[in-house]
C-alpha cells in the first residue's frame, strides 16, 4: 500500500472510513512508523479541537414581540362574542315561544269564484279580514 494522504488519515481517526479500507490502513499503520506518527498528530489535533470553547457574546437586545399572539386573541374574542350572541338569541327565542311550531305544507286548491252579477253585494257585507262574503 502507498502512504495515505492526510484526508484518508483524518477519515480513519473520525471513524468514517469504509470497513475494508480501515482494515487495510490499520495494517499499514502497524508497519509504517511515519504514517503512524502522522495519524497520531491528526488524532491529537482532533482531540484539541474538541476541547476548544468559543465564547459567544450575545447582545442585550429586546426580543421582538410575537406577531402571532395578537391575532389569536382577536380570533378568541370574536368567537366569544359570537357564542354569547348565539346563547342570548336562543334563550330569548325560547322565552318568547317555548314550544316550537312546525309548519305543515299545504296545497292550494283554487275554487270557482262565488261572484254573482245578478246579486251584487254592498261593501258593508263583505268581510275583507276573513276573505269571505257575509
Amino acid at each position: 500500500m502507498n502512504h495515505p494522504d492526510e484526508d484518508t488519515l483524518l477519515k480513519y481517526v473520525l471513524e468514517v472510513l469504509d470497513t475494508s479500507d480501515a482494515r487495510e490502513l490499520k495494517g499499514h499503520l502497524d508497519a509504517c512508523a511515519s504514517c503512524r506518527l502522522a495519524c497520531d498528530t491528526i488524532e491529537r489535533q482532533v482531540r484539541q479541537l474538541g476541547t476548544v470553547s468559543f465564547p459567544i457574546e450575545t447582545p442585550d437586545l429586546p426580543l421582538p414581540a410575537s406577531t402571532r399572539r395578537p391575532y389569536v386573541l382577536y380570533v378568541l374574542r370574536a368567537a366569544a362574542i359570537l357564542l354569547v350572541g348565539f346563547v342570548l338569541g336562543y334563550t330569548t327565542a325560547l322565552m318568547r315561544e317555548p314550544e316550537m311550531q312546525v309548519v305543515i305544507s299545504q296545497q292550494f286548491r283554487p275554487t270557482a269564484p262565488r261572484v254573482s252579477v245578478s246579486h251584487p253585494l254592498p261593501c258593508e257585507q263583505v268581510d275583507i279580514g276573513r276573505h269571505r262574503v257575509l
